[in-house]
């Protein structure tokens, strides 16, 4: 398997407790290199890539079953090289320089993307999955800095009665 696992940064218990009270929205927290520091039940049962350690921008790139999951994978790379960009810009991470010229050289997706120079401040969206046992899901996302603490909640839930709501059901009932 090609994502690393790398030391999680600590995070306040209090954010832990708060994603872990979201029973039907996935939620993972990253640190300033995107590594994965905090999780819920329903983020691990919607993507093990979001367990605590996994970097996500790595799993996006260099794991295929990450490929095959996101309908949208183009467009999500797409969206996060220009985002990483943004980050850099603001916080120049030395973890997350390492990791930038990492992917460069392991991923031709990336290198691509990365020689565009976009630059992309959105934190929101949509995502499309095929999730193994709940189908195809529709998921809005929006990240959630925490200011001072160089972490970012990521969030994605289901429109209200949608058949994206009934893939997470599913999912939340193990």
């Amino acid at each position: 398997r090609s994502s690393k696992q790398t030391r999680p940064t600590a995070l306040d218990p209090a954010i832990e407790g708060l994603i872990a009270g979201w029973p039907f929205a996935a939620a993972h927290v990253t640190d300033r290199s995107l590594t994965v520091v905090a999780a819920n039940a329903m983020a691990r049962a919607l993507l093990p890539q979001y367990d605590v350690g996994t970097n996500a921008l790595r799993s996006l790139f260099l794991d295929s079953e990450t490929r095959d999951f996101y309908r949208n994978w183009h467009k999500v790379t797409a969206w996060a090289v220009r985002l990483v960009r943004s980050f850099v810009g603001q916080d120049p991470n030395p973890e997350l320089l390492d990791l930038i010229d990492e992917l460069s050289s392991e991923s031709k997706r990336f290198r691509h993307l990365w020689s565009h120079y976009e630059v992309k401040h959105g934190t929101s969206g949509l995502i499309l999955i095929d999730h193994p046992r709940a189908g195809p899901l529709d998921l809005h996302f929006q990240h959630l800095v925490v200011p001072g603490s160089g972490h970012t909640v990521v969030v994605y839930w289901a429109d209200a009665g949608s058949p994206s709501e009934d893939g997470l059901r599913k999912l939340a009932a193990g």
